[in-house]
């Protein structure tokens, strides 16, 4: 057998999933497409609402994939972000007009609670709305189906810093719960099994999106809703008056 002195390949299983789940998103984005054209010329009605609930689902897949591949990124540590000063309250107005679809789908009201005074806070807008789209589509999911359902997308002030959560009627996580889920992440197929029957991927990418930016996620309560907050630091350049 013929071998060659100094070669010693690395297999690279982060460039190897990245590159499954970019080819993943093709066929997804093609149906997505063929969906939304079925039913935009004039199919009946029930038909069209079937095309409308595909279009949907693939849309959820292709914004989970799209997270899954920002949480990669950022799992590296050569990584980092560019940290600029955002608006909560904007990035979240426009979480709640995408999940929309998915949340009218699942019979669930969007709700939101944006406190008057908006200081401008230190984050990245893009990977932040990535982060929430991806959280909340998963809450979305959640959701009780005995109760009436709902979802809050909240910003509150903190002492030097802004809290931002999305919150609803799903069974309360507790942190010692949260911590022993992060370790099962991977390893488990149902890392949160009081939350999700899946493996709650959504939260747990939106977590490693917020820590590339402030703190991580934290299981929080808001009135009777449970869900998750993460604290984002003040920005001193500039402020929303």
């Amino acid at each position: 057998m013929q071998s060659f002195e100094g070669y010693s390949p690395q297999f690279n299983y982060r460039q190897m999933l990245q590159a499954i789940t970019e080819e993943l998103k093709l066929p997804l984005l093609q149906i997505a497409r063929k969906a939304e054209l079925g039913y935009m010329v004039g199919k009946p009605k029930e038909a069209a609402e079937y095309l409308y609930k595909i279009e949907q689902n693939a849309n959820s897949a292709i914004r989970l994939i799209d997270s899954y591949l920002l949480g990669l990124e950022l799992a590296d540590s050569q990584q980092s972000l560019a940290l600029e000063p955002v608006s909560l309250g904007s990035v979240l107005s426009e979480a709640a007009h995408q999940l929309s679809p998915s949340a009218k789908q699942n019979n669930v009201e969007l709700e939101l609670r944006i406190t008057n005074r908006q200081p401008l806070v230190m984050g990245h807008a893009g990977a932040l709305q990535t982060a929430i789209l991806s959280l909340g589509s998963m809450l979305i999911l959640a959701q009780p189906k005995s109760s009436k359902r709902s979802i809050t997308l909240a910003t509150f002030p903190k002492t030097d810093a802004m809290q931002i959560g999305i919150f609803g009627k799903q069974e309360a996580v507790s942190i010692k719960e949260w911590e022993r889920s992060q370790d099962l992440y991977g390893r488990s197929r149902q890392p949160i099994s009081a939350l999700s029957p899946s493996n709650a991927a959504g939260i747990f990418v939106a977590d490693t999106i917020f820590r590339a930016m402030s703190s991580g996620l934290n299981p929080s309560k808001f009135r009777k809703l449970y869900g998750f907050t993460a604290t984002m630091q003040l920005s001193r350049q500039l402020q929303l008056i």
